[in-house]
Order: C-alpha cells, then structure tokens, then sequence
C-alpha cells in the first residue's frame, strides 16, 4: 500500500467541524452514540442519519482531539483516519468500557505518552498517538 497521500487540516477546521456534529454548549442535547466496532473496523451512526467508519486495514492515524468544554461535556475524542481521508470521530464517553482504548493500544508504535498527555489536556488541541509506516 502507498500512504503518500495526506489530508492536513488545521485544528480551527477539525473543532469547526465537531461542532457542526456535536452543536455547541447551549445547543447541545444528549444523544446515544451509535458506535460499533468488530474484527473489520468502526462505524458511527451520527444524529442526523449519517454514517462514518474505516476499516483497521485502511487505518493510517489515531488522534485524540479535546476540547476546552469539559467535563461537563463531551471534550475528549478519538479521531481515527483511514487512507481513503475519510474516518470516524468517538467520543471518548462512547468507549464505556474502554475495549476501543486498549484495541488502539495495541497498535505498534501506539504513543501512550501523547494519550497521557491529551487525557490532562483542558485546551483545544490534538494529540498524533500512532501512525501507519510504510512496514505496517
């Protein structure tokens, strides 16, 4: 597989974007998170019938993303990108039991101290936790 191509957005884009999905503090209502995720890859049902996933074969970056919103809110979230540019966005509050965490984990090369540090983060920021090489 060839992984020489690359979507860079900029945090202002990514936080622009979870808003548009997750509305702001004063519109946001509660809602279940539609997560499901096998031996093939995750999906997300979003509220407004949509859907987004990747396959762990096409899965090139894990990120987790937070916000300065919480705890209140949702502020934490797993943002997992595939080589075709798409991805699923989890928030951290749909892996109740943390399985999803200790899958990505598990990944070779997982950068447990950027998860660290994006678990004590209170700002908007992003934080690149693995990312495919060309031998994985």
């Amino acid at each position: 597989m060839n992984f020489s191509g690359r979507i860079l957005l900029s945090e202002r884009d990514v936080f622009s974007w979870l808003k548009s999905l997750f509305g702001t503090r004063e519109s946001r209502t509660p809602h279940v998170h539609g997560i499901e995720w096998d031996d093939n890859g995750i999906t997300r049902a979003l509220p407004d019938g949509r859907s987004e996933g990747v396959t762990w074969a096409n899965l090139v970056r894990v990120s987790v993303l937070t916000t300065d919103e919480g705890p209140f809110v949702e502020d934490v979230f797993f943002v997992l990108e595939s080589a075709d540019g798409k991805g699923c966005v989890v928030p951290q509050e749909a892996d109740h039991d943390s399985r999803l965490l200790e899958f990505l984990q598990k990944l070779p090369g997982f950068d447990n101290e950027q998860l660290v540090r994006a678990m004590t983060s209170v700002e908007n920021a992003r934080f690149l936790c693995w990312e495919r090489t060309h031998q994985q």
